[in-house]
């Protein structure tokens, strides 16, 4: 019998471990993650807008594996791909044949000087919750929305917040004057020249302000100002960002991350090692990091950690989709 882990139980996660065990072959399949739930992030917006609360969002992730799957709640701190061993938070150790990495991405608050006292944002459910309070008692005035670092999960998030925002302000009368400026670190306004193309024209149909590319190298919260990476300023009364996204923390101590927090893995194969394979918004690839994206990633890991597991190659089958 063969041992797989998979680390993490977002999207990712739960499709290649569920495929692995629907597949009757002799693989025993252990997932592992630190919090044991799962949590529909494209449902965020909604709580930021308060027509949803982050809780509703959130599920047990026991009914959504197959029984067959046997779930570890605990945090890994570390992966040893040499030994095929992965250490966990409670000083337990779990050996394996083929590991696969599926731990999704962080918000990294301290990636930018004065972005947690400085601004809002919706990527993360306590924060979300705490943007919709804000939103609510907000007077009016000027408000920067965009995103500060690519790459960032769910890269049309911050487009699809600052139209609703405008509706929101047109159906409020305006209140004080409030305009919207949007910014981003590159002149498409998406990692998707397509989609950039419609986002840009979208916004200036609006009569939002465009501030591209904006590289923010600090916020200033007293000030209530952004400060570009050129020293350009821009004043606002809101600011609601995406922050610099990075992969799990043990990534970098384990020395997978390619010194950007992600794992650089094969963009056909999603081999990243000896049985080692990794997906989803915690690889480094040429495709979005997005729950869609995962699952089209989770169907070429899972064939392949079969074939590796039978002593088949693995195959080039992953073309990047994403839609």
């Amino acid at each position: 019998m063969s041992r797989v882990a998979v680390l993490g139980c977002g999207v990712a996660g739960t499709v290649v471990a569920n495929r692995l065990v629907r597949a009757r072959r002799r693989v025993e399949v252990t997932v592992i993650d630190g919090h044991g739930d799962h949590i529909y992030q494209a449902g965020l917006i909604d709580v930021a807008f308060g027509v949803r609360t982050s809780e509703s969002l959130r599920r047990d992730a026991r009914p959504l594996l197959d029984p067959l799957v046997r779930l570890v709640v605990d945090k890994v701190e570390g992966i040893d791909p040499a030994a095929r061993r992965i250490d966990l938070a409670s000083g337990a150790r779990l050996e394996y044949d083929v590991a696969v990495i599926a731990t999704g991405s962080r918000n990294d608050r301290g990636g930018i000087e004065g972005i947690s006292e400085g601004s809002r944002t919706f990527h993360c459910p306590r924060q979300a919750d705490e943007l919709a309070r804000e939103l609510a008692a907000f007077g009016g005035g000027r408000i920067v929305v965009g995103a500060t670092r690519l790459p960032y999960r769910c890269p049309p998030s911050p487009v699809e917040f600052a139209l609703r925002l405008d509706a929101k302000l047109r159906g409020a009368g305006r209140p004080n004057g409030s305009r919207i400026t949007y910014v981003y670190p590159i002149e498409q306004l998406q990692p998707n020249p397509a989609i950039g193309g419609w986002a840009r024209a979208l916004l200036v149909e609006r009569g939002i302000e465009i501030r591209a590319p904006f590289q923010i190298e600090r916020i200033e919260p007293g000030a209530k100002r952004l400060v570009s990476s050129t020293g350009e300023e821009l004043p606002f009364d809101l600011a609601v960002l995406v922050p610099p996204h990075r992969g799990a923390s043990f990534l970098d101590s384990s020395g997978l991350a390619a010194g950007n927090g992600w794992v650089k893995a094969d963009p056909r194969t999603l081999r990243a090692g000896d049985g080692l394979y990794c997906l989803g918004d915690a690889a480094d690839l040429p495709a979005s990091k997005s729950g869609a994206a995962a699952r089209y990633q989770a169907a070429a890991v899972a064939a392949n950690v079969l074939a590796e597991i039978e002593g088949r190659t693995p195959s080039p089958d992953y073309a990047g989709r994403a839609t």
